[in-house]
Protein backbone atom coordinates (compact mmCIF):
# COMPACT_ATOMS: atom_id res chain seq x y z
CA UNK A 1 0.00 0.00 0.00
CA UNK A 2 1.33 3.43 -0.97
CA UNK A 3 1.47 6.21 1.61
CA UNK A 4 0.62 9.68 0.29
CA UNK A 5 0.96 12.93 2.26
CA UNK A 6 -1.62 15.61 1.44
CA UNK A 7 0.14 18.80 2.56
CA UNK A 8 -2.58 21.05 1.18
CA UNK A 9 -6.14 22.12 1.84
CA UNK A 10 -6.88 22.78 -1.83
CA UNK A 11 -9.74 20.43 -2.83
CA UNK A 12 -8.60 20.51 -6.49
CA UNK A 13 -5.28 18.96 -5.53
CA UNK A 14 -7.04 16.34 -3.40
CA UNK A 15 -9.12 15.26 -6.36
CA UNK A 16 -6.09 15.33 -8.65
CA UNK A 17 -4.18 13.16 -6.17
CA UNK A 18 -7.02 10.63 -6.01
CA UNK A 19 -6.89 10.10 -9.76
CA UNK A 20 -3.09 10.31 -10.01
CA UNK A 21 -1.96 7.74 -7.43
CA UNK A 22 -2.93 4.09 -7.79
CA UNK A 23 -4.82 2.42 -4.94
CA UNK A 24 -4.53 1.00 -2.38
CA UNK A 25 -3.44 4.21 -0.69
CA UNK A 26 -2.96 5.22 2.92
CA UNK A 27 -3.58 8.98 3.05
CA UNK A 28 -1.69 11.13 5.58
CA UNK A 29 -3.29 14.52 6.26
CA UNK A 30 -2.25 17.30 8.69
CA UNK A 31 -5.34 17.94 10.81
CA UNK A 32 -6.90 21.42 10.58
CA UNK A 33 -10.44 22.73 10.40
CA UNK A 34 -9.87 23.32 6.66
CA UNK A 35 -8.62 19.81 5.85
CA UNK A 36 -11.42 18.24 7.85
CA UNK A 37 -13.98 20.30 5.95
CA UNK A 38 -12.43 19.33 2.60
CA UNK A 39 -12.47 15.64 3.54
CA UNK A 40 -16.17 15.73 4.40
CA UNK A 41 -17.20 18.00 1.49
CA UNK A 42 -15.45 15.83 -1.10
CA UNK A 43 -16.83 12.65 0.42
CA UNK A 44 -13.46 11.24 1.48
CA UNK A 45 -14.89 10.50 4.93
CA UNK A 46 -18.49 10.06 5.96
CA UNK A 47 -19.82 12.78 8.29
CA UNK A 48 -20.95 10.21 10.84
CA UNK A 49 -17.37 8.93 11.13
CA UNK A 50 -16.13 12.40 12.04
CA UNK A 51 -19.06 13.11 14.34
CA UNK A 52 -18.51 9.82 16.14
CA UNK A 53 -14.82 10.51 16.78
CA UNK A 54 -14.50 13.63 18.89
CA UNK A 55 -10.94 12.59 19.76
CA UNK A 56 -9.70 13.83 16.37
CA UNK A 57 -9.32 17.20 18.08
CA UNK A 58 -6.76 15.83 20.54
CA UNK A 59 -3.03 16.08 19.85
CA UNK A 60 -1.69 12.90 18.32
CA UNK A 61 -2.03 10.66 15.28
CA UNK A 62 -5.58 9.43 14.60
CA UNK A 63 -6.70 6.76 12.15
CA UNK A 64 -10.00 7.05 10.26
CA UNK A 65 -11.51 4.70 7.72
CA UNK A 66 -11.80 6.78 4.57
CA UNK A 67 -13.87 6.10 1.47
CA UNK A 68 -10.74 6.03 -0.73
CA UNK A 69 -8.42 4.35 1.76
CA UNK A 70 -7.41 4.69 5.41
CA UNK A 71 -6.50 8.15 6.66
CA UNK A 72 -3.99 9.09 9.36
CA UNK A 73 -4.71 12.57 10.70
CA UNK A 74 -1.65 14.39 12.06
CA UNK A 75 -2.88 16.61 14.89
CA UNK A 76 0.29 18.34 16.03
CA UNK A 77 1.48 21.91 16.56
CA UNK A 78 1.77 23.28 12.97
CA UNK A 79 5.51 23.90 13.17
CA UNK A 80 6.16 20.34 14.40
CA UNK A 81 4.09 18.23 12.00
CA UNK A 82 6.95 16.89 9.89
CA UNK A 83 9.24 16.62 12.93
CA UNK A 84 6.65 14.44 14.65
CA UNK A 85 5.87 12.41 11.53
CA UNK A 86 9.40 11.21 10.61
CA UNK A 87 8.26 8.57 8.13
CA UNK A 88 9.21 8.46 4.45
CA UNK A 89 6.08 8.49 2.31
CA UNK A 90 5.61 7.34 -1.29
CA UNK A 91 3.84 10.45 -2.55
CA UNK A 92 3.59 14.13 -1.60
CA UNK A 93 0.91 16.58 -2.69
CA UNK A 94 1.52 20.23 -1.82
CA UNK A 95 0.93 23.85 -2.77
CA UNK A 96 2.84 25.42 0.15
CA UNK A 97 6.06 27.21 -0.80
CA UNK A 98 7.38 27.50 2.77
CA UNK A 99 6.87 23.78 3.39
CA UNK A 100 8.50 22.36 0.26
CA UNK A 101 12.14 22.36 1.51
CA UNK A 102 11.08 20.49 4.66
CA UNK A 103 9.11 17.86 2.74
CA UNK A 104 12.34 16.27 1.56
CA UNK A 105 12.83 14.99 5.14
CA UNK A 106 9.83 12.66 4.73
CA UNK A 107 10.62 11.57 1.17
CA UNK A 108 12.82 8.88 -0.37
CA UNK A 109 14.28 8.43 -3.85
CA UNK A 110 11.00 7.14 -5.33
CA UNK A 111 8.65 9.59 -3.58
CA UNK A 112 6.54 11.11 -6.34
CA UNK A 113 5.73 14.81 -6.06
CA UNK A 114 2.41 16.31 -7.15
CA UNK A 115 2.77 20.08 -6.82
CA UNK A 116 0.55 23.01 -7.72
CA UNK A 117 1.51 24.97 -10.84
CA UNK A 118 2.22 28.05 -8.70
CA UNK A 119 4.61 26.07 -6.55
CA UNK A 120 6.42 24.67 -9.58
CA UNK A 121 7.07 28.22 -10.78
CA UNK A 122 8.46 29.51 -7.48
CA UNK A 123 10.45 26.64 -5.98
CA UNK A 124 14.25 26.75 -5.84
CA UNK A 125 14.94 23.12 -4.93
CA UNK A 126 16.75 20.52 -6.95
CA UNK A 127 14.02 18.42 -8.51
CA UNK A 128 14.17 15.95 -11.35
CA UNK A 129 11.71 14.42 -13.80
CA UNK A 130 11.63 10.71 -14.47
CA UNK A 131 9.03 9.17 -16.77
CA UNK A 132 6.88 12.33 -16.57
CA UNK A 133 6.94 12.26 -12.75
CA UNK A 134 8.67 14.69 -10.39
CA UNK A 135 11.05 13.68 -7.58
CA UNK A 136 13.50 15.23 -5.15
CA UNK A 137 17.12 14.88 -6.25
CA UNK A 138 19.74 13.03 -4.25
CA UNK A 139 17.58 11.27 -1.67
CA UNK A 140 18.36 7.77 -0.36
CA UNK A 141 16.22 4.78 -1.35
CA UNK A 142 13.49 3.76 1.02
CA UNK A 143 14.68 1.25 3.60
CA UNK A 144 11.87 -1.30 3.82
CA UNK A 145 12.27 -3.89 6.59
CA UNK A 146 11.72 -7.50 5.61
CA UNK A 147 8.38 -8.88 6.69
CA UNK A 148 8.79 -11.45 9.48
CA UNK A 149 7.30 -14.88 8.92
CA UNK A 150 7.21 -15.98 12.55
CA UNK A 151 7.59 -13.84 15.69
CA UNK A 152 8.43 -15.07 19.20
CA UNK A 153 6.72 -13.27 22.07
CA UNK A 154 8.18 -13.79 25.54
CA UNK A 155 5.41 -13.15 28.06
CA UNK A 156 1.73 -14.08 27.93
CA UNK A 157 0.33 -11.20 29.94
CA UNK A 158 -1.51 -8.17 28.59
CA UNK A 159 1.53 -6.82 26.72
CA UNK A 160 2.27 -10.15 25.04
CA UNK A 161 -1.38 -10.75 24.18
CA UNK A 162 -1.73 -7.28 22.65
CA UNK A 163 1.38 -7.92 20.53
CA UNK A 164 0.13 -11.34 19.40
CA UNK A 165 -3.25 -9.93 18.43
CA UNK A 166 -1.70 -7.00 16.53
CA UNK A 167 0.57 -9.35 14.57
CA UNK A 168 -2.31 -11.70 13.81
CA UNK A 169 -4.29 -8.82 12.29
CA UNK A 170 -1.50 -8.58 9.73
CA UNK A 171 -1.39 -12.33 9.07
CA UNK A 172 1.84 -12.99 10.97
CA UNK A 173 2.21 -16.17 13.00
CA UNK A 174 3.59 -16.01 16.53
CA UNK A 175 4.57 -18.30 19.37
CA UNK A 176 4.00 -16.99 22.89
CA UNK A 177 6.10 -18.33 25.77
CA UNK A 178 5.51 -17.67 29.45
CA UNK A 179 7.08 -18.75 32.73
CA UNK A 180 3.69 -18.98 34.44
CA UNK A 181 1.30 -21.93 34.48
CA UNK A 182 -1.32 -20.22 32.28
CA UNK A 183 -1.52 -17.07 30.13
CA UNK A 184 -2.04 -13.96 32.20
CA UNK A 185 -0.91 -15.58 35.43
CA UNK A 186 0.96 -12.55 36.75
CA UNK A 187 -0.38 -9.03 37.32
CA UNK A 188 -2.51 -9.46 34.17
CA UNK A 189 -4.60 -12.08 35.96
CA UNK A 190 -6.64 -9.27 37.53
CA UNK A 191 -10.30 -10.15 37.21
CA UNK A 192 -11.48 -6.55 36.88
CA UNK A 193 -9.31 -3.48 36.28
CA UNK A 194 -10.06 0.12 35.37
CA UNK A 195 -9.81 1.68 31.93
CA UNK A 196 -9.87 5.49 32.02
CA UNK A 197 -7.83 8.40 30.60
CA UNK A 198 -6.33 9.82 33.87
CA UNK A 199 -6.87 13.55 33.23
CA UNK A 200 -3.92 15.91 33.72
CA UNK A 201 -3.64 19.67 33.34
CA UNK A 202 -0.61 19.64 31.03
CA UNK A 203 0.42 18.01 27.76
CA UNK A 204 2.95 15.65 29.29
CA UNK A 205 3.95 12.51 27.37
CA UNK A 206 2.33 10.50 30.16
CA UNK A 207 -1.07 12.11 29.59
CA UNK A 208 -0.83 12.07 25.79
CA UNK A 209 0.01 8.38 25.68
CA UNK A 210 -2.68 7.53 28.24
CA UNK A 211 -5.54 9.26 26.48
CA UNK A 212 -4.49 7.97 23.03
CA UNK A 213 -4.24 4.48 24.48
CA UNK A 214 -7.64 4.83 26.13
CA UNK A 215 -9.26 5.86 22.86
CA UNK A 216 -7.65 2.95 21.01
CA UNK A 217 -8.70 0.44 23.69
CA UNK A 218 -12.34 1.48 23.40
CA UNK A 219 -12.24 0.48 19.72
CA UNK A 220 -10.72 -2.91 20.54
CA UNK A 221 -13.23 -3.67 23.28
CA UNK A 222 -16.09 -3.35 20.82
CA UNK A 223 -14.82 -6.68 19.49
CA UNK A 224 -14.72 -8.23 22.97
CA UNK A 225 -17.88 -7.04 24.75
CA UNK A 226 -17.69 -9.91 27.25
CA UNK A 227 -14.47 -8.36 28.59
CA UNK A 228 -15.82 -4.87 29.32
CA UNK A 229 -18.44 -3.26 31.57
CA UNK A 230 -19.10 0.31 30.44
CA UNK A 231 -19.90 1.59 33.93
CA UNK A 232 -18.13 4.91 33.51
CA UNK A 233 -15.36 5.78 35.97
CA UNK A 234 -15.46 8.54 38.58
CA UNK A 235 -12.10 9.98 39.61
CA UNK A 236 -12.79 11.73 42.91
CA UNK A 237 -10.87 14.89 43.76
CA UNK A 238 -8.43 14.47 46.65
CA UNK A 239 -10.01 17.40 48.50
CA UNK A 240 -12.05 20.55 47.94
CA UNK A 241 -9.00 22.63 46.98
CA UNK A 242 -8.02 20.12 44.28
CA UNK A 243 -11.55 20.24 42.91
CA UNK A 244 -11.51 24.05 42.82
CA UNK A 245 -8.15 24.01 41.02
CA UNK A 246 -9.55 21.71 38.37
CA UNK A 247 -12.66 23.85 38.04
CA UNK A 248 -10.45 26.89 37.44
CA UNK A 249 -8.67 24.97 34.68
CA UNK A 250 -12.01 24.16 33.07
CA UNK A 251 -13.05 27.83 33.23
CA UNK A 252 -9.81 28.77 31.43
CA UNK A 253 -10.63 26.25 28.69
CA UNK A 254 -7.37 24.42 29.46
CA UNK A 255 -8.74 20.94 28.81
CA UNK A 256 -6.83 18.59 26.54
CA UNK A 257 -9.55 16.07 25.76
CA UNK A 258 -13.15 16.19 24.53
CA UNK A 259 -15.95 16.51 27.06
CA UNK A 260 -17.51 13.21 26.03
CA UNK A 261 -14.28 11.51 27.12
CA UNK A 262 -14.13 13.29 30.47
CA UNK A 263 -15.62 16.27 32.27
CA UNK A 264 -15.78 17.71 35.76
CA UNK A 265 -18.83 16.90 37.90
CA UNK A 266 -20.05 18.30 41.22
CA UNK A 267 -20.39 16.54 44.57
CA UNK A 268 -24.07 15.70 44.11
CA UNK A 269 -23.29 13.73 40.93
CA UNK A 270 -20.48 11.91 42.74
CA UNK A 271 -22.83 11.12 45.61
CA UNK A 272 -25.52 9.74 43.32
CA UNK A 273 -23.04 7.58 41.44
CA UNK A 274 -21.33 6.14 44.52
CA UNK A 275 -24.57 5.82 46.55
CA UNK A 276 -22.89 7.59 49.45
CA UNK A 277 -22.51 11.32 50.28
CA UNK A 278 -19.36 12.88 48.82
CA UNK A 279 -17.96 16.22 49.92
CA UNK A 280 -16.31 16.98 46.57
CA UNK A 281 -16.83 16.12 42.94
CA UNK A 282 -14.28 14.94 40.44
CA UNK A 283 -13.70 13.82 36.89
CA UNK A 284 -16.36 11.70 35.23
CA UNK A 285 -15.27 9.49 32.33
CA UNK A 286 -18.54 8.30 30.74
CA UNK A 287 -16.91 5.95 28.19
CA UNK A 288 -14.60 4.34 30.73
CA UNK A 289 -15.29 1.19 32.67
CA UNK A 290 -14.19 -2.16 34.01
CA UNK A 291 -12.02 -4.50 31.95
CA UNK A 292 -11.85 -8.22 32.73
CA UNK A 293 -8.09 -8.30 32.19
CA UNK A 294 -7.45 -12.02 32.57
CA UNK A 295 -10.34 -12.88 30.28
CA UNK A 296 -9.16 -10.34 27.70
CA UNK A 297 -5.69 -11.93 27.63
CA UNK A 298 -7.20 -15.32 26.86
CA UNK A 299 -9.58 -13.95 24.23
CA UNK A 300 -6.80 -12.03 22.44
CA UNK A 301 -4.55 -15.09 22.29
CA UNK A 302 -7.41 -17.27 21.09
CA UNK A 303 -8.34 -14.87 18.30
CA UNK A 304 -4.67 -14.52 17.35
CA UNK A 305 -4.53 -18.32 17.00
CA UNK A 306 -1.15 -18.13 18.70
CA UNK A 307 0.80 -21.15 19.84
CA UNK A 308 1.19 -20.71 23.60
CA UNK A 309 3.83 -22.51 25.67
CA UNK A 310 3.63 -22.06 29.45
CA UNK A 311 5.80 -23.10 32.42
CA UNK A 312 8.94 -22.22 30.47
CA UNK A 313 11.48 -19.67 31.70
CA UNK A 314 13.54 -18.94 28.60
CA UNK A 315 16.60 -17.04 27.47
CA UNK A 316 17.33 -15.77 23.94
CA UNK A 317 20.11 -16.56 21.49
CA UNK A 318 20.80 -16.08 17.80
CA UNK A 319 20.32 -19.43 16.03
CA UNK A 320 21.00 -19.82 12.30
CA UNK A 321 19.93 -16.29 11.45
CA UNK A 322 16.86 -16.49 13.69
CA UNK A 323 16.12 -15.87 17.33
CA UNK A 324 15.89 -18.95 19.49
CA UNK A 325 14.12 -19.30 22.82
CA UNK A 326 16.15 -21.62 25.03
CA UNK A 327 14.72 -23.62 27.92
CA UNK A 328 17.18 -25.61 29.96
CA UNK A 329 19.83 -24.70 27.42
CA UNK A 330 17.89 -26.24 24.53
CA UNK A 331 15.94 -24.36 21.84
CA UNK A 332 12.19 -24.87 22.07
CA UNK A 333 11.03 -22.21 19.59
CA UNK A 334 12.48 -20.07 16.80
CA UNK A 335 11.41 -16.84 15.14
CA UNK A 336 12.95 -14.29 12.82
CA UNK A 337 11.96 -11.52 15.26
CA UNK A 338 11.19 -11.48 18.97
CA UNK A 339 9.21 -9.22 21.31
CA UNK A 340 10.11 -9.42 24.99
CA UNK A 341 6.99 -8.68 27.02
CA UNK A 342 7.89 -10.34 30.30
CA UNK A 343 7.46 -7.45 32.71
CA UNK A 344 10.18 -7.15 35.33
CA UNK A 345 11.98 -10.20 33.90
CA UNK A 346 12.40 -8.64 30.44
CA UNK A 347 15.98 -7.33 30.95
CA UNK A 348 17.28 -10.67 32.28
CA UNK A 349 15.97 -12.44 29.17
CA UNK A 350 18.41 -10.38 27.06
CA UNK A 351 21.21 -10.79 29.62
CA UNK A 352 20.85 -7.48 31.48
CA UNK A 353 19.66 -6.37 34.90
CA UNK A 354 16.45 -4.57 35.80
CA UNK A 355 18.47 -1.45 36.66
CA UNK A 356 19.94 -1.31 33.15
CA UNK A 357 16.50 -0.53 31.80
CA UNK A 358 15.57 1.51 34.92
CA UNK A 359 12.86 -1.00 35.84
CA UNK A 360 11.75 -1.73 39.38
CA UNK A 361 8.98 -3.83 40.84
CA UNK A 362 5.98 -2.56 42.77
CA UNK A 363 3.97 -5.24 44.53
CA UNK A 364 0.28 -4.45 44.42
CA UNK A 365 -2.65 -5.95 46.33
CA UNK A 366 -6.36 -5.39 46.03
CA UNK A 367 -8.48 -6.50 48.97
CA UNK A 368 -11.37 -8.71 47.93
CA UNK A 369 -14.53 -8.25 49.96
CA UNK A 370 -17.79 -10.20 50.10
CA UNK A 371 -20.73 -9.19 47.96
CA UNK A 372 -22.50 -6.27 49.60
CA UNK A 373 -26.16 -5.34 49.54
CA UNK A 374 -25.72 -2.84 46.73
CA UNK A 375 -22.99 -4.71 44.83
CA UNK A 376 -25.32 -5.14 41.85
CA UNK A 377 -24.90 -1.40 41.37
CA UNK A 378 -21.75 -1.77 39.24
CA UNK A 379 -19.38 1.15 39.66
CA UNK A 380 -15.74 2.15 39.45
CA UNK A 381 -14.15 4.79 41.67
CA UNK A 382 -10.58 6.06 41.70
CA UNK A 383 -8.64 9.17 42.68
CA UNK A 384 -8.42 8.55 46.43
CA UNK A 385 -7.88 4.86 45.89
CA UNK A 386 -9.44 2.20 43.69
CA UNK A 387 -12.83 0.53 44.07
CA UNK A 388 -14.45 -1.85 41.60
CA UNK A 389 -17.91 -3.33 41.83
CA UNK A 390 -18.80 -5.44 38.83
CA UNK A 391 -22.26 -6.63 37.84
CA UNK A 392 -21.48 -10.19 38.85
CA UNK A 393 -20.75 -9.33 42.48
CA UNK A 394 -16.97 -8.97 42.35
CA UNK A 395 -15.87 -6.24 44.78
CA UNK A 396 -12.27 -5.13 45.29
CA UNK A 397 -10.60 -2.12 46.87
CA UNK A 398 -7.01 -0.91 47.03
CA UNK A 399 -4.41 -0.84 45.89
CA UNK A 400 -1.06 -1.08 47.62
CA UNK A 401 2.20 0.08 46.06
CA UNK A 402 4.88 -1.92 47.88
CA UNK A 403 8.51 -1.60 46.83
CA UNK A 404 10.21 -4.94 46.35
CA UNK A 405 13.52 -3.32 47.27
CA UNK A 406 12.19 -2.10 50.62
CA UNK A 407 10.27 -5.28 51.37
CA UNK A 408 6.59 -6.14 51.05
CA UNK A 409 4.09 -5.58 53.82
CA UNK A 410 2.36 -8.11 56.00
CA UNK A 411 -1.16 -9.11 54.87
CA UNK A 412 -2.61 -7.24 57.84
CA UNK A 413 -0.76 -4.01 56.96
CA UNK A 414 -1.82 -4.31 53.32
CA UNK A 415 -5.45 -4.79 54.26
CA UNK A 416 -5.39 -1.87 56.71
CA UNK A 417 -4.01 0.32 53.93
CA UNK A 418 -6.84 -0.74 51.63
CA UNK A 419 -9.40 -0.21 54.40
CA UNK A 420 -8.19 3.39 54.71
CA UNK A 421 -8.61 3.88 50.97
CA UNK A 422 -12.11 2.40 51.15
CA UNK A 423 -13.03 4.97 53.82
CA UNK A 424 -11.78 7.80 51.60
CA UNK A 425 -13.70 6.58 48.57
CA UNK A 426 -16.93 5.96 50.47
CA UNK A 427 -16.62 8.31 53.47
CA UNK A 428 -20.15 7.64 54.75
CA UNK A 429 -19.48 3.91 55.06
CA UNK A 430 -18.63 3.02 58.65
CA UNK A 431 -18.35 -0.74 58.34
CA UNK A 432 -15.00 -2.50 58.42
CA UNK A 433 -14.15 -4.49 55.33
CA UNK A 434 -14.50 -8.22 55.70
CA UNK A 435 -11.27 -9.19 54.00
CA UNK A 436 -11.52 -12.53 52.20
CA UNK A 437 -8.31 -12.41 50.16
CA UNK A 438 -6.16 -10.45 47.74
CA UNK A 439 -5.67 -10.02 44.05
CA UNK A 440 -1.94 -9.49 43.89
CA UNK A 441 0.84 -9.07 41.37
CA UNK A 442 4.08 -7.27 40.57
CA UNK A 443 3.94 -4.17 38.39
CA UNK A 444 7.07 -3.44 36.37
CA UNK A 445 7.61 0.33 36.46
CA UNK A 446 10.29 2.45 34.78
CA UNK A 447 11.89 5.36 36.59
CA UNK A 448 9.84 7.94 34.67
CA UNK A 449 6.63 5.85 34.87
CA UNK A 450 6.55 5.52 31.06
CA UNK A 451 6.48 2.08 29.38
CA UNK A 452 9.31 0.50 27.38
CA UNK A 453 8.08 -0.14 23.84
CA UNK A 454 10.36 -0.24 20.82
CA UNK A 455 13.72 -1.63 19.63
CA UNK A 456 15.94 -3.04 22.37
CA UNK A 457 19.60 -3.57 23.24
CA UNK A 458 21.08 -6.87 24.42
CA UNK A 459 24.01 -7.55 26.75
CA UNK A 460 26.38 -8.17 23.82
CA UNK A 461 25.45 -4.92 22.12
CA UNK A 462 25.82 -2.89 25.31
CA UNK A 463 29.23 -4.44 25.99
CA UNK A 464 30.51 -3.56 22.51
CA UNK A 465 29.12 -0.01 22.16
CA UNK A 466 30.59 3.23 23.54
CA UNK A 467 29.97 6.94 22.94
CA UNK A 468 32.03 9.94 23.99
CA UNK A 469 28.91 11.74 25.13
CA UNK A 470 25.32 10.84 25.91
CA UNK A 471 23.85 9.62 22.61
CA UNK A 472 20.44 10.63 21.33
CA UNK A 473 17.85 7.88 21.60
CA UNK A 474 17.36 7.81 17.83
CA UNK A 475 21.07 7.16 17.24
CA UNK A 476 21.36 4.12 19.49
CA UNK A 477 22.47 0.90 17.84
CA UNK A 478 19.73 -1.62 18.47
CA UNK A 479 19.67 -5.37 18.10
CA UNK A 480 18.11 -6.38 14.77
CA UNK A 481 14.79 -8.09 15.33
CA UNK A 482 14.73 -7.55 19.12
CA UNK A 483 11.89 -5.53 20.65
CA UNK A 484 10.59 -4.69 24.12
CA UNK A 485 6.98 -4.12 25.17
CA UNK A 486 7.04 -4.04 28.96
CA UNK A 487 7.12 -1.75 31.99
CA UNK A 488 3.43 -0.96 31.60
CA UNK A 489 3.05 -0.26 35.32
CA UNK A 490 -0.50 0.19 36.58
CA UNK A 491 -1.76 1.50 33.20
CA UNK A 492 -1.29 -1.66 31.17
CA UNK A 493 -5.01 -1.93 30.45
CA UNK A 494 -5.09 1.63 29.17
CA UNK A 495 -1.92 1.97 27.09
CA UNK A 496 -0.76 -1.62 26.53
CA UNK A 497 -2.51 -1.95 23.17
CA UNK A 498 -1.19 1.26 21.64
CA UNK A 499 2.33 0.37 22.81
CA UNK A 500 2.04 -3.06 21.16
CA UNK A 501 0.69 -1.52 17.95
CA UNK A 502 3.56 0.98 17.91
CA UNK A 503 6.10 -1.85 18.22
CA UNK A 504 4.42 -3.89 15.47
CA UNK A 505 4.18 -0.85 13.15
CA UNK A 506 7.91 -0.16 13.60
CA UNK A 507 8.74 -3.83 13.06
CA UNK A 508 6.84 -3.96 9.78
CA UNK A 509 7.79 -0.49 8.53
CA UNK A 510 4.18 0.69 8.64
CA UNK A 511 2.98 4.24 9.18
CA UNK A 512 3.74 5.23 12.79
CA UNK A 513 1.04 4.95 15.43
CA UNK A 514 2.60 7.58 17.71
CA UNK A 515 4.38 10.90 17.21
CA UNK A 516 8.18 10.81 17.16
CA UNK A 517 8.39 12.57 20.54
CA UNK A 518 6.19 9.90 22.13
CA UNK A 519 8.16 7.10 20.49
CA UNK A 520 11.31 8.60 22.01
CA UNK A 521 9.58 8.88 25.38
CA UNK A 522 8.86 5.12 25.42
CA UNK A 523 12.04 3.96 23.66
CA UNK A 524 13.57 1.12 25.72
CA UNK A 525 17.05 2.60 25.28
CA UNK A 526 16.28 5.93 26.91
CA UNK A 527 17.82 4.80 30.22
CA UNK A 528 20.39 2.22 29.12
CA UNK A 529 22.15 4.79 26.90
CA UNK A 530 23.72 6.25 30.06
CA UNK A 531 25.72 3.03 30.35
CA UNK A 532 27.18 3.54 26.88
CA UNK A 533 29.12 6.72 27.70
CA UNK A 534 32.85 5.94 27.57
Amino acid sequence: MQTVLLATSDPRLWEKARSHFSPPIHWVIPFTAETLTVAVTLGWVKPEVIEGDSCLGMQGFHRSEGVFGPITWLNTPPNKTLIEWQYRVDGIVSDQVHLLPKLASVAHRETELLLSSELLQTHSLRLERRARSLFFKGLPPRDRPSRPRHVLIIGAGLAGAFCAWSLAQRGIRCTVLDAGPVPGSGASALYAGLLHPHWQANESPLFRLTRLGFHRMLSLLQRFPDCFEATGVLELAQDEQSFENDRAMVAQNALRMPSDMGHLVAAHFASNYSLTPQTTGGWWYPKAGIVKAGRLVRRLLEEANAQVLTNVSVSLRHLDGNWGALYGGEPIAKGDQVIVAAGLNSPSIVGLAEQDYALSGLYGRLSLIPESENSQHAMALTGRGYLVKSQDGFVAVGATYESLEEGIWSPQTAHEHNQALFSKLLPDTRAQLAHVGFYEGIRAVARDRMPLAGPALSRELVASTHFKGLPEVGKLPVETGLWFCCGLGSRGITWGLICAESVVADMLGETPVLEASLRRAIHPGRWIRHRLVA
